[in-house]
C-alpha cells in the first residue's frame, strides 16, 4: 500500500504496528455504511461469524447488522422513523433483530 508523501509518521507507525490485523479485516466480507438516518456507521455482514470478527476488532457490536438482520428489517418495512429506535434498542440491549 502507497501511503500519500503528507501521511503523518505516526499513521505510518500504527500501520506498520498493526499490519496483520489489518490484513485479517481486509480479508473479511462486510460492508461499512454511513447512515444519515442514524446518524452512525453501521456494518453489514454475511453471518455471525465476520459480525463476531468485526465486534472483536473494536467495532460496536451494536453497530454490526447481518444479512438476516437486515432481511428482517426489509419485510417487515421499517421506515425511517423506526429504525433509530431499533437501531438505539439493539445498542443500549445488545439485541438482534430476529423472525417473530
Amino acid at each position: 500500500m502507497l501511503l500519500p508523501a503528507d501521511c503523518p509518521q505516526e499513521l505510518k507507525e500504527a500501520i506498520r504496528q498493526h499490519k496483520s490485523a489489518l490484513l485479517e479485516l481486509l480479508r473479511l466480507n462486510f460492508l461499512a455504511v454511513r447512515s444519515d438516518t442514524l446518524n452512525a456507521t453501521v456494518f453489514w455482514t454475511p453471518d455471525e461469524a465476520t459480525k463476531e470478527s468485526l465486534a472483536a476488532a473494536g467495532a460496536d457490536l451494536g453497530s454490526i447488522y447481518t444479512a438476516s438482520e437486515l432481511e428482517q428489517l426489509v419485510h417487515r418495512r421499517v421506515t425511517a422513523n423506526e429504525l433509530p429506535l431499533i437501531h438505539a434498542a439493539r445498542q443500549r440491549f445488545g439485541g438482534k433483530v430476529i423472525n417473530p
